[in-house]
């Protein structure tokens, strides 16, 4: 889209000219006259290139969630305070990483898995079956 403005910029074409094309072909909530008013000016202070520039900030990897994995694993225990200062990351990157992309959660200052296991459910089945056994054989004695 960004280089549909700057063809058309090249062309001569007014801003207004250019947001109502756009609307034409992308449908009329894809953006604002301002944002093609701006991407105009910086066409015209010799901004010739059409892709996104680089961002300041540290983008998300794959790696960074098997780090932030294994050091919860290691250390149930840890504090958020520690594992920003362990990756240089922000509070907000490292919550949304455990809570969010992890699945973990805090339980009496440990960090817990969301999801059970197979492994856990089994063994919650398997303890619901000798409780519903013996309930049976004693009844409310049990």
């Amino acid at each position: 889209m960004r280089s549909d403005i700057r063809y058309l910029w090249a062309k001569g074409t007014a801003p207004i000219e250019i947001h109502g094309e756009i609307q034409a072909v992308y449908g009329s909530n894809v953006m604002t006259v301002q944002h093609v008013q701006k991407w105009c000016r910086e066409f015209s202070g010799c901004c010739l290139s059409v892709t996104d520039e680089q961002r300041s900030g540290c983008p998300s990897t794959s790696a960074d969630f098997v780090l932030a994995n294994e050091a919860v694993h290691g250390n149930r225990r840890v504090v958020l305070k520690e594992l920003e200062e362990q990756f240089n990351l922000s509070h907000g990157t490292i919550w949304d990483t455990v809570h969010k992309s992890l699945g973990y959660r805090k339980v009496c200052s440990k960090w817990v898995p969301r999801q059970l296991t197979e492994d856990h459910k089994k063994k919650r089945m398997g303890a619901s079956l000798t409780h519903f056994l013996h309930f049976n054989d004693h009844g409310e004695v049990f």
